[in-house]
């Protein structure tokens, strides 16, 4: 209830503008995933030299405040939860197919790109790219679970709601 949603709203437009301009002419899906990443989390005037980064000061995300979208845009410092859906809101805005996706205890995000034919897994809490055996190894995720769509699937709109109010209802 404390969320100042018309603020929220007005700076997601102003970062949607700074990704476009340093989208070039007729770009590829990749060309605008790439603007997304370099507006995001490297130096220059697109963001003021201060590009976001992770919360080293509350690395789990235990306090709530510091995984709300409000909170990571003013302070640019963000977690396994706020960093992804930054991504997959400002990406679904540039018109590309992106989705969250879970693994244990994490969120990422999915960008379908359409040269690979394949899903691409960003991990927006590093600024870059990660394949699905780093996730496997890291997080323990067993073939078995893949198989079963529980882990780094692209989710569903309505499921990728769910993921955020779980971590809302915290």
């Amino acid at each position: 209830p404390s969320t100042d949603a018309a603020s929220v709203h007005r700076e997601l437009g102003q970062w949607e503008g700074a990704v476009r301009g340093n989208v070039p002419a007729n770009p590829t899906a990749r060309q605008v995933i790439d603007a997304l990443l370099k507006t995001l989390y490297q130096p220059g005037p697109w963001n003021q030299s201060r590009p976001f980064s992770y919360d080293l000061t509350d690395p789990l995300g235990k306090k709530p405040k510091n995984k709300q979208l409000e909170t990571y845009l003013a302070t640019r410092k963000g977690n396994c939860v706020s960093m992804p859906i930054l991504f997959v809101i400002l990406g679904q805005r540039l018109g590309l197919t992106v989705a969250l996706a879970t693994a244990p205890n994490h969120l990422l995000a999915k960008f379908a790109d359409d040269q690979q034919q394949m899903w691409v897994n960003i991990e927006a809490t590093a600024g870059g790219f990660k394949y699905d055996s780093s996730y496997q190894r890291e997080a323990g995720i067993t073939e078995a679970a893949l198989d079963n769509g529980l882990y780094l699937r692209p989710l569903l709109p309505h499921e990728g709601v769910g993921a955020i109010a779980g971590t809302l209802m915290e």
